[in-house]
């Protein structure tokens, strides 16, 4: 039986867990009939594991290819102070089908997940399938090749230590790639020396938000495994094997052409800062901004022609926020595109739904003025304790920055700690405003930046034009903050009077994130 599976880019790149609740009496309903199959025809491993120790996967639990070498996995230390794993093996057929009717008892094919335990990969291949299931302190892996089937179950998130496992190879390596072999068999490499591709020093790997860079980033994850099938095309041993690997080449090349091409389309008609997938079917976002027209470049005020977007696909925990609801981060771009978006799809018949957007003008004013094109509101926070970690992994250096220090290019303004709640704010030219507030007991880190100030996005707001109509910055209050709860995103409408900031309002734009709320425990 095949004992390799290739997915090191799904598990570095994951989301980490999703936030899942799991069926524990079942789940251990399900361990307990497994280890009683123990005995002539099944193989079963249970371990119990203390702090001090690693734990040793089965055979080639996990294998890495790097340099076109192998390098297995199987010492991988654990974050949690105790864990368990349990595995069990088919020595012949009957407990092939010992086992499988175990697994077919309580897993339905139709449902992508087991126990609440979300399935994070899967992979066919040579009449072998391996899948992968993921979430909190959970990994269970089953891989079944038709004649032998392997189940293991732990209790630890192996999408956190494969990530970082893989960051602690790619430190010490600045050449060649970590291969992978997924989504429907094709193969997508990151390199690991990306200098030449970012604007980064401190962080190589990550490009800015611009359209070109992101490109050349794409091209660079293509050529590179262009270049390992036709390294292992070289190397064939066979004439089946170097037929079936130069279809492969002709057929990934074909697809890399096409994607190439709709990620090129994607960026022309970008209008608004967005997240976009790099690579289909891998949930790997980067934020990417509208192209400057080049008649406006030189005349834009320099924190609209270099800025946040700049540095922010540095910080891995607000892209990885993206998938909405479902991750331990969540992140949010608001634009006032989105404002009117839902203000008409609220408020308005559907024939009224069409975006007229900014008027030339408008749109000329505020290349000139903010960077991304137009004013615009980005926050993230920790849904968990994971989350909460990856945050702080990112952020957790401003906390240490006294008031008039400047981090990427912003000056730190405010730095205040209050029973271990921390918060710190940051500013700079253009109206940038950057918020970190940070809450240990809670496990709980909220991050917020606003580009060109609340006046200029309700401006931009009152600009934007949809279904027809403008100004609605001036018909109702409107509120942006991290109450998730009506599928807006954080964007709500208010018919009273909403009092924020020391006095009530009975119109305009208010980012209300309760920072001081908050901090001071009033809420």
């Amino acid at each position: 039986m095949k004992k390799t599976i290739y997915i090191i880019m799904a598990l570095l790149f994951a989301n980490n867990a999703y936030a899942q609740v799991v069926d524990q009496e079942k789940l251990q309903k399900f361990i307990a009939e497994l280890k009683a199959l123990n005995g002539e025809h099944v193989t079963c491993v249970n371990e119990n594991s203390s702090s001090n120790t690693y734990l040793e996967y089965p055979s080639d639990f996990l294998v890495l290819e790097v340099n076109g070498q192998n390098m297995s996995v199987t010492g991988l230390e654990t974050s949690d102070t105790t864990f368990r794993y349990v595995s069990v093996m088919s020595e012949d057929n009957i407990g092939y089908n010992l086992i499988n009717g175990v697994f077919e008892k309580y897993y339905d094919e139709e449902l992508e997940d087991i126990f609440g335990i979300p399935l994070m990969a899967c992979q066919r291949e040579d009449g072998e399938q391996e899948s992968l299931f993921v979430c909190g302190g959970h990994t269970l892996l089953v891989r079944d090749s038709g004649d032998d089937v392997m189940i293991l179950y732990a209790t630890m998130n192996i999408v956190e230590t494969m990530q970082n496992a893989v960051r602690s190879m790619m430190e010490m390596t600045t050449e060649d790639f970590v291969d992978v072999e997924m989504f429907g068999g094709m193969d997508f490499g990151v390199h690991a020396d990306m200098t030449a591709l970012s604007k980064h020093p401190d962080n190589p790997y990550c490009p800015s938000a611009d359209g070109e860079s992101i490109m050349a980033l794409a091209r660079k994850i293509f050529n590179d495994n262009t270049e390992l099938l036709e390294s292992r095309l070289a190397k064939a041993e066979s004439e089946e094997e170097r037929e079936e690997l130069t279809a492969e080449i002709a057929a990934f090349k074909e697809e890399m052409s096409e994607h190439l091409e709709d990620l090129q389309r994607e960026f022309e008609e970008l209008d608004v800062p967005s997240f976009i997938e790099i690579i289909p079917g891998s949930d790997v976002y980067y934020v990417a901004i509208p192209r400057v027209p080049a008649h406006l470049k030189e005349k834009q005020k320099p924190y609209a022609a270099k800025g946040i977007y700049d540095w922010i696909n540095s910080y891995h925990s607000f892209s990885a926020g993206y998938k909405f609801g479902l991750t331990d981060i969540i992140s949010c771009i608001i634009t006032p595109q989105d404002v009117a978006e839902q203000y008409v799809i609220r408020h308005y018949p559907r024939n009224k739904w069409y975006d007229d957007g900014f008027t030339p003008e408008y749109k000329e004013l505020a290349a000139v003025e903010y960077q991304g094109g137009m004013p615009a509101v980005l926050y993230s926070f920790s849904q968990n304790e994971n989350g909460y970690n990856e945050m702080l992994r990112d952020f957790g250096d401003f906390f240490r920055r006294k008031p008039g220090e400047k981090v990427r290019g912003l000056e730190v303004t405010q730095n205040s700690e209050n029973n271990g709640k921390r918060f710190v704010q940051l500013w700079g030219e253009g109206d940038i405003l950057m918020c970190i507030y940070d809450s240990p007991a809670e496990k709980y880190c909220h991050m917020s930046i606003i580009v060109g100030g609340v006046s200029g996005f309700e401006q931009a707001v009152n600009e934007y034009c949809f279904g027809g109509e403008k100004d609605f910055a001036k018909r109702y209050n409107i509120v942006i903050d991290s109450d998730l709860s009506n599928n807006s995103y954080g964007i709500h409408f208010v018919n009273d009077e909403y009092f924020y900031a020391g006095k009530s309002h009975k119109n305009g734009v208010h980012i209300d994130f309760g920072y001081a709320r908050k901090f001071t425990g009033l809420e």
